[in-house]
């Protein structure tokens, strides 16, 4: 029936919660009966709407409106299930969430289009067993479910329910019978039975004394009534009832037979949900698993899906697979028909997954190797053919496997296969083929006849290797901990040996005073040195006194020409592009290390110039062949190492290649030093 709900005109009661006078359905027009000929000829009929959880009893009006089609009375106080036999017309009656405690005889007389019943959510504790007598044809759904029955009885033969509700009943206490003969139901009782109160097949003996007919409906006869019978049959055998007499209507094979009498391997379904294209799957739960056919299916390689959660009994013989790939399903195989494929290859690991397999039939194939991870299987479940394998020392782990097996057969007085069937004498009697095209028994195939020779690693050249693996690992760590370190050291290697290799060229001819003086003259020309040493300190007071009141007049006793930025500066220039210019034009860089310089960004790009145009290379030019010098000298206690940011400073200090500027010795030290090196370079050296 198509749905009249958009087609009817809504009519409300003149009621309110805040009176408790009687309530009438308001009209739609001012005369106050309505004919069903004038609701035809002006609309499709009437809605009548009332959810407002204060209605008592029904409307006094109600019958003067035959052409209802749609009763809403939900969510109110009705206790007593009210008389509708005036409402010829009445489609859908919903009278849920309501006090309602019976559903009385003939409660549906003359109502005779009435679709969809909603009794649910109310307090029922009795369905009358002829509630229902009335021929329903169009009765398609009734729900009595959340309700308190204790005792269903309802009668719907001659309807066409497809649905019926009865939720909250979960026990049965007295006998009763439910009559669902000639309707439409296709699942017997497996679905229909749990709504009352039957959650599981080990129920059944509790309703023996109820009855359940379901003859005269469309029931397939499947798998989903194979648990039904499996646990009910014997049962059924010894219990006669003539409603038990419920015949298949499908499929075609099994048309007209009573479904007690069809064996259970016949009830089975087709699987559509993960079956490979080209083949055919069917749920056969007689026998516990998938059966998946995909034999000439023209497969090229194994399927990427199969059917889920069950068990699996696949065919895939006659394709074109070469290689036994792993998938995640192959665990779920229990028997695997992969003859003639032409099968060259089968990987290690879908043997490993096929680990809970019974049966793995090989036949027909071009399988020269197996990998040893067959043994997990015991070799009953494997058949292959006698004579493609090589002779391999790889594969020396077969004949014993394969004698294991027939050991265990040779100790048991009867052994059979699980098909009943005694196994081959021959099971043992596997060849492989040598190089020089001869077979022989893989008994046969031993180290000695194939000339195996077991490589054996000496064990002081396995530890051998394992000590220099790792010291290789711990210099790798060490050197990316301490990276900046040996950056450093290397820098301060390559300026000595820098250094020993001008030593090593051969002097000039001896020169007169004046020659000498014009060259070394010409070589600090060269270089471009125009300070003898520029010293690095912050702007901080602490730091400027240190260096005015005791550094300088100790350069200046030694005739050491200094530059100092604060002071030698020009007014207006940018203090960052003049320190950079001076640096390069400074001899040697002194740098005064405190806290104060350690947390300046300023004095850090300093000393990150200076790193680079003493010691290091520079982004911007070369390094120059004679190595200058970098003097860093604490005061005031320098700076902590866990302060210090720049990775190169950081890397000096921790291997103390600084000064204590408050040491005299090692202020004499720096001075020494650097006269010593100021020497060698005003020589030439």
């Amino acid at each position: 029936m198509p749905d009249i709900i958009v087609s009817l005109l809504v009519l409300y009661l003149n009621g309110s919660c805040r009176s408790n006078n009687v309530t009438a359905i308001i009209p739609p027009h001012d005369n106050n009966t309505v004919s069903l000929e004038d609701a035809r000829q002006t609309c499709g009929g009437y809605s009548v709407v009332h959810t407002f959880r204060c209605l008592v009893s029904m409307p006094v009006n109600l019958c003067q409106f035959p052409a209802t089609k749609k009763i809403n009375f939900s969510d109110n106080r009705l206790k007593k299930f009210p008389n509708l036999s005036c409402l010829t017309e009445l489609v859908i009656l919903d009278l849920r969430w309501n006090s309602i405690r019976t559903v009385p005889r003939d409660a549906f007389k003359g109502l005779t289009k009435l679709r969809d019943i909603f009794l649910d959510f109310n307090q029922i504790v009795h369905v009358d067993p002829f509630a229902f007598s009335t021929p329903l044809p169009q009765l398609n759904k009734v729900d009595l479910s959340y309700n308190k029955l204790e005792a269903a009885e309802p009668r719907l033969r001659p309807q066409l329910v497809s649905s019926w509700c009865h939720l909250m009943e979960r026990s049965f206490k007295e006998k009763g019978f439910v009559d669902f003969s000639k309707n439409k139901f296709s699942l017997i009782p497996s679905a229909q039975l749990k709504q009352f109160g039957v959650r599981s097949f080990g129920d059944l003996a509790r309703v023996l004394s109820w009855g359940f007919d379901f003859r005269d409906n469309p029931i397939a006869c499947d798998c989903n009534v194979y648990e039904l019978l499996r646990v009910g049959r014997e049962l059924l055998l010894v219990i006669k009832r003539d409603y038990f007499n419920v015949t298949c209507d499908s499929p075609p094979d099994l048309r007209g037979k009573y479904v007690v009498d069809v064996p259970l391997d016949k009830l089975v379904c087709n699987v559509t949900i993960g079956c490979p294209d080209n083949c055919t799957c069917q749920d056969r739960p007689s026998k516990g698993y998938v059966y998946v056919d995909c034999a000439g299916a023209g497969l090229t390689r194994l399927p990427d899906v199969m059917p889920l959660e069950k068990q699996l009994n696949v065919t895939l013989a006659n394709n074109s697979i070469e290689v036994l790939e792993a998938r995640d399903y192959l665990e779920r195989v229990v028997n695997l028909d992969i003859t003639y494929n032409g099968l060259k290859e089968v990987e290690a690991e879908a043997l490993r997954f096929l680990r809970n397999v019974q049966k793995l039939d090989l036949r027909g194939n071009q399988i020269a190797y197996l990998p040893d991870t067959l043994q997990i299987l015991p070799s009953s479940a494997v058949t292959i053919d006698p004579y493609t394998l090589s002779c391999d020392c790889n594969m020396l782990w077969f004949s014993s496997w394969k004698l294991l097996y027939v050991e265990t057969r040779d100790k048991g007085d009867n052994f059979v296969r699980s098909d009943g069937q005694q196994p081959p004498e021959a099971d043992a009697d596997i060849f492989c083929l040598l190089r020089d095209g001869k077979y022989i028994p893989m008994t046969e195939a031993t180290k000695e006849r194939l000339g195996c020779i077991k490589a054996i690693t000496p064990l002081p050249l396995i530890v051998a290797v394992a000590i220099v693996a790792s010291i290789v690992l711990c210099g790798i760590a060490l050197a990316a901990i301490f990276r900046y370190e040996i950056l450093v050291l290397c820098h301060m290697f390559m300026s000595v040996a820098n250094k020993q290799h001008k030593k090593q060229v051969l002097p000039h001819e001896k020169d007169t005073g004046k020659d000498k003086k014009d060259r070394q003259q010409q070589r600090h020309d060269a270089h471009g040195y125009t300070h003898d040493v520029y010293i690095s300190c912050s702007d901080s007071d602490t730091d400027l006194d240190w260096v005015i009141h005791r550094l300088l007049p100790m350069l200046d006793q030694r005739g050491v020409k200094s530059y100092l930025l604060v002071r030698d500066s020009p007014p207006g220039v940018v203090a960052v592009d003049e320190a950079v210019k001076n640096i390069r034009d400074s001899h040697v860089v002194l740098v005064v290390l405190s806290a104060e310089y350690a947390a300046s960004a300023t004095c850090l790009f300093q000393f990150s110039q200076a790193y680079n145009f003493t010691l290091g290379r520079s982004a911007s030019e070369s390094v120059r062949k004679d190595r200058r010098r970098l003097l860093v000298l604490e005061v005031d206690g320098g700076a902590r190492y866990g302060h210090v940011g720049e990775p190169h400073l950081k890397a000096m200090l921790r291997m103390r290649m600084t000064l204590c500027g408050d040491n005299p010795r090692d202020m004499e030290r720096v001075c020494s030093d650097y006269f010593r090196h100021l020497m060698e370079y005003k020589r030439g050296l």
